[in-house]
């Protein structure tokens, strides 16, 4: 059982260091650009029993050639923190709008840090666990 947590932590974690190269990257060379929320994508989850929609804010800016995109922000909430009209700052890959992202510390660093956080708690348990035997 040691084993498996110290190769699937492994895997997680090498995942968490590409999701954080990734992410410090993008903030390295992106373009920053103010955004304004359009609307709001409508996304049901079901939870056991209970069914939940969770609002995800779909933005718009202009790349600094001009051109207008949209995409929705994956991160979703049960209540519409944010209203229509709103400003919110946008990053994103120079030439390549398509990988934009919300500039905060969730939309930059929540993914790779959560996954840090699992892969090197995974890693632990299987040394623990090879160790203890």
């Amino acid at each position: 059982m040691g084993y498996y947590f110290l190769i699937l932590g492994s895997a997680i974690s090498l995942f968490a260091l590409w999701s954080a190269y990734r992410s410090l990257r993008l903030v390295i060379v992106s373009q920053k650009a103010n955004g304004v929320i359009v609307g709001f994508d409508e996304r049901l989850r079901h939870v056991g029993d209970k069914k939940y929609v969770y609002y995800h804010p779909t933005i718009e800016f202009e790349t600094l050639d001009g051109n207008p995109f949209q995409f929705t922000y994956g991160g979703g909430s049960k209540t519409k923190r944010l209203a229509e009209g709103d400003p919110i700052e946008v990053l994103y890959a120079p030439g390549n709008p398509s990988q934009a992202i919300v500039n905060s510390f969730m939309g930059v660093w929540v993914g790779p840090l959560g996954a840090m956080i699992l892969g090197g708690g995974c890693v632990f348990a299987g040394i623990q666990t090879i160790w203890g035997e």
